[in-house]
């Protein structure tokens, strides 16, 4: 199974305790579970030992060899800026189903069995209240853990969708730009 996030300086210590979470609670194998980690600022020897204390099988790649994604706006938090570019991983190279989880999540239960959910596959985006977002007509899912099949046609499409649609994503991160984009482009997905 391959797993694959992006992450920064920031997101180093979160990226650790996912990590950890997932050894303790997945009940997936180590040696049949592999990283492939998109940084924006290059990991240190260090902080690459530690992973692969974790997990032996993680490949590196430069988020800036996957191209880049410019906000319209200034943005207040710069964790936006990391958010947007999100987008990129769906141009992963990569010929298989991968399942991208944000660096700041934990696994709490086993994940047998998730590398048998089709492309493209996610859960719904709930708020505080348990009560699921719309968009479009349509239950909202949360890109902070998904199933898909990396496609280099699918990512420039949504980066132009990014840039041209007529929704103000300016303030919004990479969840309602995907949402949007895949209930009015691949309404079947």
């Amino acid at each position: 199974m391959i797993f694959t996030t992006l992450f920064d300086d920031s997101y180093f210590c979160g990226l650790v305790t996912l990590m950890q979470s997932m050894r303790e609670n997945s009940e997936l194998s180590a040696e049949n579970t592999s990283f492939i980690l998109v940084y924006e600022d290059k990991p240190e020897d260090k902080q690459k030992e530690i992973l692969s204390e974790l997990y032996p099988n993680i490949s590196y790649i430069p988020r800036d060899t996957l191209g880049d994604v410019s906000s319209h706006t200034k943005q207040d938090r710069s964790t936006m800026y990391v958010a947007l570019k999100k987008m990129l991983m769906f141009g992963l190279p990569v010929n298989e189903s991968v399942c991208f989880i944000d660096a700041d999540m934990l696994c709490l239960n086993p994940m047998i069995g998730i590398e048998s959910l089709p492309p493209f596959s996610a859960v719904l985006d709930l708020n505080g209240a348990g009560l699921a977002y719309s968009v479009l007509g349509r239950t909202m899912f949360n890109t902070g853990f998904f199933m898909y099949e990396p496609s280099r046609v699918f990512m420039e499409e949504l980066i132009e969708y990014y840039h041209t649609a007529k929704y103000p994503f300016d303030t919004l991160g990479d969840q309602t730009v995907i949402n949007y984009f895949i209930y009015e482009k691949y309404p079947e997905m």
